[in-house]
């Protein structure tokens, strides 16, 4: 079953949901086994979060610029797809190296931690 909210819509999906609070959502990405994100923030904590996800391009271009970044930075940009009927089970089961993004996040943390001093 594909579950959307009501601002963010998704024309394949089967249930509208009214935009949970902020713990409502973080706390069901933290229950989450898989997760498929439209939206940046989504995408940023699944990864955060260290769970199996894909993420759902959106028609228009420049609204995937950020999210595109940070899937190439994380070396997942094979975690896009532009429709639900791309993902497939083994998109689903597959484990995720969170190395690379690992590693960048900490050589992110060190240039501002120095650049602190």
């Amino acid at each position: 079953m594909c579950i959307r909210d009501r601002s963010n819509p998704v024309a394949s999906a089967d249930v509208s949901l009214i935009p949970p609070t902020p713990n409502k959502w973080l706390r069901t990405l933290l229950d989450a086994e898989y997760v498929i994100a439209n939206s940046f923030h989504g995408l940023a904590f699944s990864i955060i979060l260290k769970k199996k996800f894909v993420y759902l391009l959106h028609g228009e271009e420049e609204k995937n610029a950020r999210a595109r970044n940070l899937l190439n930075i994380a070396g997942m940009g094979q975690r896009a797809v532009t429709s639900l009927a791309e993902i497939t089970l083994d998109d689903i089961n597959a484990e995720i190296d969170y190395g690379p993004i690992e590693a960048a996040a900490e050589k992110s943390r060190a240039f501002l931690l120095s650049s602190l001093q």
